[in-house]
């Protein structure tokens, strides 16, 4: 047998043995990442204003050559697309940190929940043959760094932060360190 082998069995021997619904991580900030989110909604409020300015009022003048016209609503439409970007971008952010980790009962699924601005928990339970990390947690007490998690069938990564706390690092490892392709 090859060490890939040894190790494979090892995982599946650890995941067999979870027999409740098990922590492997959490990460408490929630008022952090409220904020962060509520934040970055301001970019569409201070985005948009000027794009609604330059739209409408400027707009109204007669003796406007076609040039200046193309230019107001070229202005309008960049300060619009700025705005949005911004704002999806830190909202992006917020939804795709990982709150908590959990193994489910039988070890072959996982609960990955995330963070929200609306003061309620984002959910939802996947297949582990589903989920590719790209690191795995130390023998220290946190994770160094962040550690992405992409899920198959969602757009983009899930973050792991190195400050949150492991509960079950054996597990975890397992989880986390297996290296698997779809």
């Amino acid at each position: 047998m090859t060490f890939r082998l040894l190790v494979q069995q090892f995982r599946n021997l650890t995941l067999r043995r979870v027999d409740s619904d098990t922590v492997l991580y959490e990460h408490s900030k929630d008022r952090f990442f409220r904020i962060v989110g509520w934040l970055s909604l301001t970019p569409i409020v201070f985005g948009m204003y000027p794009a609604n300015f330059v739209f409408h009022q400027l707009w109204k003048r007669d003796n406007q050559t076609p040039v200046a016209l193309k230019l107001q609503v070229g202005l309008a439409c960049v300060s619009s697309a700025c705005a949005v970007s911004l704002s999806a971008v830190g909202l992006l952010f917020v939804y795709r940190n990982v709150r908590m980790l959990e193994a489910l009962k039988g070890g072959t699924h996982i609960r990955i929940t995330t963070y929200s601005i609306w003061r309620r928990k984002r959910s939802f339970v996947t297949a582990l043959n589903d989920v590719v990390a790209t690191g795995s947690s130390s023998s220290t007490v946190h994770i160094p760094g962040q550690v992405s998690l992409k899920v198959k069938g969602k757009l983009f990564r899930f973050l792991v932060d190195g400050q949150g706390q492991v509960h079950n690092r054996k597990l975890m490892n397992a989880i986390i360190a297996a290296r698997r392709q779809w």
